[in-house]
C-alpha cells in the first residue's frame, strides 16, 4: 500500500467520524448509537470474517490471521455496540443497557453527579452510565435528566463534581475532556506495540532443521524475481522460494543446472499461505547445496527491513503517547502550538500559558 492509500483511507474514515458526530434527531425517547456505525461494523465483520476463514484453510501465518481476526472482532464490537448501547427514557426514570447486553433501571433522584461534555458518564451511586459522543439523542437525554433533577432538588441541577470531593483516577488530572477516550486510544496503540515487538522477536526466533517440513521434488521449472529463486515442482501448488540464492548457495551455478536437468531435490521448508520458504537443500548425490545456516542470514537480510519499520513504528507511537500525556497533565506548561499538537482546543480544560 503506497502514501496515496493511507491518506484515502485516513480521508475516509475522518469524514465517517464527521458524518456520525452531526447532530441528529432522535426517534421518541431514546438514545442509540447511528446506524451507520452498525452498517460499516457489519461490512468490517463480514469482509475480515471471510479473510480470516480464507487465511486459515490456506494456512496463513499467525501474525496474518492475528491481524484478520483483530478487525473482524472490531466490527463486531461496532455491531454489538450499536445493538446494545441503548437508553430509554420518560418521566419516571430511564433504562440503560451496557455492550454486553446487561440491562438496569434508574430514577433521576438516584443521579449523584456528572462527567464530561462530549462523551458524559452519569455517576448514579456506584454505577456509571456512559453516554457516547456520537449517540444520537444525547443532548436531549442529559437536558430531560437534568430538568426532572432539579424537581426533586430544589431547582439545582445535576453536580459536575462527586459529593465525596474525590474524582477517582485521572490520567491528565481533569485537565482533559474525555480522559477515557484517549486512554482507548493509548490502549490500541500498546496493542499495535505489542504486535510490532512480536514480529521482532519472532524475526530474531532461530530456524531449527528439525522444525522444517521435508520433501523430495522434482523441478519443473524455475524463475529468478530480483534475488529469490522460485522453483515450480511437480504436484506442488505453491513454489518453493530461496532468498538471497546468489550468497545462499554453495554454488547457484551448479545448483540451476541440476534444477534445469530436472534432478530430484531433498528441501526443507517453512510453508505459508503463498510460498514454501526453503532452508535446505540436498542433492539426489548427498551434496548439500543450502545449509539452514546460509538460509537464516538470507532471512535476516529480508527481515532487517520490517524490523526497522515495525520497530520505528513502536517507537514513534510510545514517544508520542507518553509526549501527550506530559503534554495533557500540565498543559500550562506549554505553548499553546505544543498544546494543540496533541489535543483539539476544546478539550483542554485551563488556560494554556499564551505567553510561551
Amino acid at each position: 500500500m503506497n502514501v496515496l492509500t493511507y491518506g484515502l483511507i485516513a480521508f475516509v474514515v475522518t469524514a465517517l467520524l464527521t458524518y456520525m458526530r452531526r447532530p441528529k434527531s432522535p426517534k421518541g425517547q431514546t438514545v442509540a448509537l447511528p446506524a451507520l456505525m452498525a452498517v460499516i461494523g457489519g461490512i468490517d465483520l463480514v469482509f475480515f470474517g471471510g479473510l480470516t476463514v480464507w487465511a486459515y484453510v490456506d494456512g496463513a501465518g499467525f501474525f496474518e490471521l492475528s491481524v484478520f481476526v483483530f478487525f473482524a472482532l472490531l466490527g463486531g464490537g461496532m455491531v454489538m455496540a450499536y445493538i446494545n448501547c441503548r437508553i430509554s427514557y420518560d418521566e419516571r426514570g430511564f433504562t440503560a443497557t451496557n455492550f454486553w447486553g446487561i440491562t438496569r433501571s434508574y430514577t433521576y433522584d438516584e443521579i449523584t453527579w456528572l462527567k464530561g461534555y462530549k462523551d458524559v458518564k452519569l455517576y448514579v451511586g456506584d454505577r456509571v452510565v456512559r453516554v457516547d459522543e456520537i449517540a444520537v439523542g444525547k443532548t436531549e437525554f442529559i437536558c430531560y435528566a437534568d430538568a426532572r433533577y432539579m424537581r426533586t432538588h430544589g431547582g439545582r441541577g445535576i453536580p459536575i463534581n462527586p459529593p465525596d470531593g474525590k474524582k477517582g483516577f485521572d490520567l491528565f488530572n481533569g485537565n482533559v475532556e474525555n480522559s477515557g477516550e484517549f486512554m482507548v486510544i493509548y490502549g490500541m496503540q500498546l496493542a499495535f506495540v505489542l504486535f510490532c515487538l512480536g514480529v521482532v522477536v519472532h524475526a530474531a526466533i532461530p530456524t531449527n532443521p528439525e522444525d522444517l517440513n521435508y520433501s523430495t521434488v522434482q523441478v519443473q521449472s524455475y524463475e529468478v524475481e530480483e534475488t529469490t529463486l522460485r522453483l515450480y515442482a511437480e504436484g506442488e501448488a505453491l513454489s518453493f522460494d530461496i532468498w538471497d540464492y546468489a550468497t545462499s548457495l554453495t554454488d547457484a551455478e551448479a545448483f540451476l543446472a541440476l534444477c534445469e536437468d530436472g534432478e530430484r531435490l531433498t528441501l526443507g521448508y517453512r510453508s505459508y499461505s503463498e510460498r514454501h520458504v526453503v532452508h535446505f537443500a540436498e542433492g539426489a548425490d548427498g551434496a548439500v547445496h543450502l545449509t539452514v545456516e546460509a538460509a537464516r542470514e538470507a532471512e535476516r537480510e529480508s527481515d532487517r527491513e520490517t524490523v526497522l519499520i515495525m520497530g520505528s513504528l513502536a517507537l514513534v507511537l510510545v514517544l508520542f503517547a507518553v509526549a501527550s500525556i506530559c503534554v495533557g497533565r500540565h498543559p500550562e506548561r506549554f505553548s499553546p502550538k505544543i498544546v494543540y499538537m496533541f489535543f483539539k482546543k476544546e478539550y483542554i480544560h485551563i488556560p494554556v500559558n499564551k505567553k510561551r
